[in-house]
């Protein structure tokens, strides 16, 4: 049998892995920059740290992976599915991820600026002081997303259900929400007062008829 140390050797900077198997597996610091990795499964490894810059993921399994600290920008996740996966403090600046599974995920302190996540399903996804910058959630649902304390500027969030996503610590003052599918956005006061008069206006919508102000957290 083949140990974590002796598969790492020979999977570090190998570029053709389209479909393999390496479920649990423990890769954590492994080289898969530019690897094709397309219809992988990954699902239980620990990619922790792993370098997986304009990695090709397209519908790779990652479900339960620990990609904490990875580096995944400019990568493709077209369709992955990395429910309940730890990617926080990973770095997916610019990533692809258009109809991703992210429900459950954990994304604290990523980096998902300019990051493509239109179409995915985010439910339960944890984003708390994440980077948005950019980012498109155009058809996205982030239902019961935790959104606290994130930087929202220039983020897209066209026709996104954001029902009880929590923005609480969060300023809305740079954010466009264009036809936002929504019941109740949990807020506190201070997101509550950054969303202007002038955006409410525009958006001939007041804060009270989707903004449910909550402080503790």
């Amino acid at each position: 049998m083949v140990s974590d140390k002796d598969l790492k050797k020979v999977l570090d900077g190998k570029k053709n892995l389209v479909g393999v198997d390496l479920s649990g597996a423990h890769l954590e610091g492994t080289d898969f920059s530019n690897a094709d990795l397309t219809d992988a499964n990954l699902r239980g490894a620990n990619l922790s740290d792993a370098n997986l810059v304009w990695g090709y993921l397209d519908r790779a399994n990652l479900e339960n992976a620990n990609l904490r600290g990875a580096n995944l920008a400019w990568g493709y996740l077209d369709r992955a599915n990395l429910s309940d996966a730890n990617l926080s403090y990973a770095d997916l600046t610019y990533a692809h991820l258009e109809g991703a599974h992210l429900e459950g995920a954990h994304l604290e302190g990523a980096n998902l600026e300019g990051v493509n996540l239109r179409n995915t399903v985010c439910n339960h996804a944890y984003l708390r002081n994440a980077d948005l910058t950019n980012a498109d959630f155009t058809n996205a649902i982030l239902a019961d997303a935790i959104l606290s304390r994130v930087i929202l500027d220039n983020t897209n969030f066209t026709d996104t259900n954001l029902f009880q996503t929590d923005f609480r610590g969060t300023d809305l003052s740079n954010v466009e929400f264009t036809s936002f599918t929504s019941v109740w956005m949990i807020v506190d006061k201070k997101t509550y007062n950054s969303w202007t008069k002038d955006q409410q206006k525009e958006h001939k919508m007041k804060r009270t008829d989707y903004m449910k102000i909550q402080e503790d957290f």
